[in-house]
């Protein structure tokens, strides 16, 4: 059974042209539980940037959003195999974009969050 550690908030700086959030929460995992003597950690993050009208740069903006977060995705084992000195292996990932229109008559840009949701497997490390 999944152990029950201590949450643990991150919070990104300012990320591509717009600002970023992060939250890392270790729970026991309803539904698809983790594999036996593994720890499921589920994180968060989202980024937010702001785009011209322009479906085009909405697209491009949404693009560069996801990357980010794939980046971050990519990263998140290795971090988490340094900090638990266990194994980790990503178990689920899903990530969404949400555009914000702008009020009309506003003339502000258009905001676009892109959202990661990913949950990773934590085994107790091989003996070398």
């Amino acid at each position: 059974m999944a152990r029950l550690l201590a949450a643990t908030t991150v919070l990104l700086g300012t990320m591509l042209a717009g600002s970023a959030w992060a939250q890392t929460v270790v729970f026991p995992q309803r539904g698809h539980p983790a594999p036996e003597g593994t720890t499921r950690v589920h994180v968060e993050a989202q980024l937010h940037g702001a785009t011209a009208d322009e479906i085009d740069a909405q697209r491009a903006m949404q693009e560069t959003l996801r990357h980010a977060l794939y980046d971050i995705a990519s990263k998140e084992c290795a971090l988490l195999e340094s900090v638990f000195k266990r194994n980790c292996v990503l178990a689920s990932l899903t990530v969404s974009a949400s555009p914000q229109y702008r009020v009309p008559g506003s003339n502000g840009p258009q905001n676009v969050t892109d959202t990661l949701r990913a949950d990773f497997d934590l085994a107790p490390a091989r003996a070398p």
